[in-house]
C-alpha cells in the first residue's frame, strides 16, 4: 500500500449550503491544491449567494468531541478556520489549539457579503482575545480589523501585539483598475499583493483566498510565498467565476 504524501489540512468552519463560501469553499480549494481535507462543522447557516437569513452555531459538546477526535487521530500540515459565531465554539478551540504543531490561518468571518451579522460585539471580542494569538495569520478585511482590533488607529499593530504572527489585509481603494492585500508582520518589512479588479460581486473570495494560503503553508512554501500564489490562483478562480441567477459570481476552483 503507498503511503498518502498529500499534506492533510483540518479545516474548521460553518456550513453554507449554497457551496459558494464556507466549509465546502474551504474544501474546494485545498484539494484542488493537492491537499486532503478534515472538517469540524462550527455552525449552520441558512444562505444563498446574495445573503444569509440565519446563523445557528453547533452544539458545544459535539463539537469539542469531534474536534478533540480529529486531532488525537491525526497529525495536520495546517488548520484554516472560518466563521465561529459562538463564545463557546471560541473557548473549545482556545484550549485545543494551542497543542498543535503546524501553521494556523484564521479568516475572521464576522458577516456575510449581503451584511447578516454572524457575530455579535461580545464574540468578535472573544475571538480577538482568544484565537487571534494563536495565529499564524489572519487574513480580516479592513472592516473587519476595526471591529477585531476594536480602535480607530492602528489594527494592525493592535493583532500584532496580541500575538498574531502575520495579518493580511485587503484594501479599502481601488487605483489603475487593481486591488490590494497588505501582509504585515512584526519582525519584517510590509509586503503589497496587487490583482486586477474584476466586474462582479463575488461569493466565497475570501475563504478561498484564505484556504489557499493556507494548502500553500501546507506544502511548506514560505508566507510571502504562499500569499502570492494563493493570490494568483484566487485571481483565476474569479476571472473564470460561474454567475449566479441572483447575479453574484461564485470562484470556480476546479478548472485550473
Amino acid at each position: 500500500m503507498n503511503r498518502d504524501k498529500h499534506p492533510k489540512a483540518l479545516i474548521i468552519s460553518g456550513f453554507d449550503p449554497s457551496g459558494g463560501a464556507g466549509l465546502i469553499a474551504d474544501i474546494e480549494t485545498v484539494h484542488a491544491l493537492g491537499c486532503r481535507a478534515s472538517a469540524v462543522i462550527t455552525c449552520q447557516t441558512i444562505q444563498t449567494e446574495w445573503d444569509a437569513t440565519a446563523c445557528v452555531a453547533s452544539d458545544s459538546s459535539w463539537f469539542r468531541q469531534q474536534l478533540h477526535s480529529i486531532l488525537k487521530a491525526y497529525s495536520f500540515s495546517v488548520i484554516k478556520i472560518g466563521l465561529t459565531p459562538s463564545l463557546e465554539i471560541i473557548e473549545i478551540l482556545a484550549h485545543a489549539l494551542p497543542s498543535v504543531s503546524c501553521p494556523i490561518v484564521l479568516d475572521p468571518i464576522i458577516a456575510a457579503g449581503g451584511g447578516y451579522p454572524f457575530c455579535n460585539a461580545k464574540t468578535i471580542a472573544h475571538l480577538s482575545e482568544k484565537l487571534i494569538p494563536l495565529c499564524d495569520l489572519a487574513t480580516p478585511n479592513a472592516e473587519e480589523l476595526r471591529r477585531l482590533a476594536g480602535t480607530s488607529d492602528d489594527g494592525v499593530k493592535s493583532l500584532l501585539e496580541r500575538g498574531c504572527k502575520a495579518v493580511l489585509v485587503s484594501s479599502e481603494y481601488e487605483r489603475a483598475g487593481y486591488l490590494y492585500h497588505n501582509l504585515y508582520s512584526l519582525h519584517h518589512p510590509p509586503h503589497t499583493f496587487t490583482a486586477k479588479r474584476l466586474p462582479h460581486r463575488y461569493h466565497g473570495s475570501g475563504c478561498t483566498l484564505a484556504s489557499a494560503i493556507a494548502a500553500y503553508l501546507a506544502h511548506g512554501k514560505a508566507l510571502v510565498e504562499a500569499v502570492r500564489h494563493a493570490q494568483e490562483f484566487t485571481s483565476h478562480c474569479l476571472s473564470i467565476a460561474s454567475l449566479s441567477k441572483s447575479r453574484v459570481a461564485v470562484p470556480n476552483r476546479f478548472k485550473q
